[in-house]
C-alpha cells in the first residue's frame, strides 16, 4: 500500500525511501488499512520493530525499521515480531546489511 500512488494522499515513501508517513489517520483507519483503532496499529507495528522518528526535520512522525526499505523487498524477510515492542528507541540499527544500506547515500531503486 505505501508504494502504491493511489494511496499517496493517505500513506506514502520519504523521497529517500528509508521511511514513510501516514497522512491521513482517519483516512487509513476508515478504510481497514490499519486495525481497528490508528492506536492498536501503531502497538502491532511497534512489535514488528517500527519506530517512529521524533526528531525535528522532515523526517518528523514517519515510521522506520532498518529491513523496511522501498526498493528492497527481500529485506523483509529479516523482520520479526517481538513480544516487547520499543518504539521509541531508534537509536542504532541491529541489522549490518540494513545498517549499510541506511548509511548509503544512494536513493533505493525505484519500483516499478
Amino acid at each position: 500500500m505505501v508504494s502504491n500512488e493511489h494511496y499517496s494522499h493517505i500513506i506514502s515513501w520519504m523521497p529517500h525511501g528509508r521511511a514513510w508517513k501516514v497522512h491521513n489517520k482517519r483516512l487509513l483507519v476508515e478504510g481497514q488499512y490499519f486495525l481497528s483503532s490508528y492506536a492498536s496499529s501503531t502497538g502491532e507495528l511497534s512489535e514488528w520493530g517500527f519506530k517512529m522518528l521524533h526528531q525535528a526535520g522532515p523526517d518528523y512522525g514517519c515510521y522506520y525499521h532498518e529491513c523496511f526499505l522501498r526498493g528492497h523487498p527481500q529485506l523483509t524477510a529479516l523482520m520479526k515480531k517481538t513480544a516487547v515492542p520499543d518504539f521509541y528507541d531508534c537509536s542504532k540499527p541491529t541489522n549490518e546489511g540494513a545498517r549499510r544500506a541506511l548509511e548509503s547515500n544512494d536513493e533505493p531503486p525505484n519500483r516499478a
